[in-house]
Formats: C-alpha cells, sequence, structure tokens
C-alpha cells in the first residue's frame, strides 16, 4: 500500500521507564509532527517528551499529512511490541474507508471502519442482522433468538476497548 492517507495516533498508557528512551527513538524515526502539516518532532530527552502531552489528555497526539497506507508502521509494531497503547485515525482517501484502531495489551489491537472525525461505524447489512433476529425474537418469544441478536450485535460492535489513559512514564 503505497497511497499516502492523513492519520493521527494518541500514544497512553504506562510507558516503562526502561524503554523510554526506546520510545523516543521510535518517534523520531517515525518522521511525524505534532501539528497537521507541521516539522517533523523529534524529541530528545523524556522530558521533551512530556513536556509535549496534550494538556487536556496528557496523552501524545502526533499526525502525519502523507501516512504511507495510512497507518505509523513501524511506530504501531514498536507500541505493541513493547505493549504501549495507542488510537489510530486514518481518513478515508481514495478506495479507502476510515480506520479507527486501538491497541491496548488487555485485548490486543481493535479495528473498525470510521466517520472522518475518527468514530467507529458499524456496517448497515450487520445490524440488519440484529434487527432480524430481534424480530423473530418477538414474533416467536424465543430468548434464544434474543440471545443469537445480541452475539450478532457483539460481532458487528466488536469488543469494548478502555479509553486512552495518559502517558505516563512508569517505574
Amino acid at each position: 500500500m503505497s497511497d499516502r492517507i492523513p492519520a493521527a495516533i494518541q500514544i497512553g498508557g504506562p510507558v516503562p521507564h526502561n524503554i523510554a528512551a526506546q520510545l523516543i527513538e521510535a518517534i523520531t524515526t517515525a518522521d511525524i509532527s505534532l501539528d497537521w502539516g507541521g516539522e517533523s518532532f523529534e524529541p530528545i530527552t523524556l522530558d521533551d517528551l512530556i513536556a509535549h502531552l496534550d494538556p487536556a489528555t496528557k496523552q501524545l497526539h502526533l499526525n502525519d499529512d502523507n501516512a504511507r497506507g495510512g497507518i505509523f508502521d513501524t511506530l504501531e509494531i514498536w507500541l505493541r511490541e513493547n505493549q504501549v497503547s495507542y488510537d489510530r485515525q486514518t481518513d478515508a482517501r481514495f478506495e479507502f474507508d476510515g480506520m479507527a484502531v486501538s491497541y491496548r495489551p488487555t485485548i490486543g489491537e481493535v479495528t473498525h471502519l470510521a466517520t472522518q472525525t475518527g468514530e467507529p461505524t458499524v456496517l448497515r447489512f450487520e445490524l440488519q442482522r440484529v434487527r432480524d433476529n430481534l424480530r423473530a425474537a418477538l414474533v416467536e418469544q424465543s430468548p434464544e433468538r434474543v440471545r443469537t441478536a445480541l452475539k450478532a450485535l457483539e460481532n458487528a460492535m466488536g469488543p469494548d476497548v478502555p479509553q486512552l489513559e495518559p502517558l505516563r512514564i512508569a517505574p
């Protein structure tokens, strides 16, 4: 995938102190910025990194107007390998749908189609299965059909993803 697609990533949760320097290196080599269209963010020290956390969320928010395939390939791999939580939003562009990707060490990576604002979406045909099962459950007065509908809804929505925590350096 060589198309260039705007993408944003928020990094949060605990980062063990012994890998903080590696996180700085992973961010620096990713060639991404703090602002859309901004200069590459190249923190040198842990204090540099912490000074640029979003004041409201205390997470690190990074952007790339031209992310290859709409992902932060090497950075995301590093974050998953080191069990550091993140959320990524990729714009819809060309033949690609928007994506919302979340990684939490407790559940792994969860991917959804998303709106241009990064909100996860569910496809209509997936919800039609839920509706059809609920209608049948009403007609049949069947708890089993309700359970089937609930299972179809859970499959369409995917697992609940915990809120991204503030970034903190853990001992």
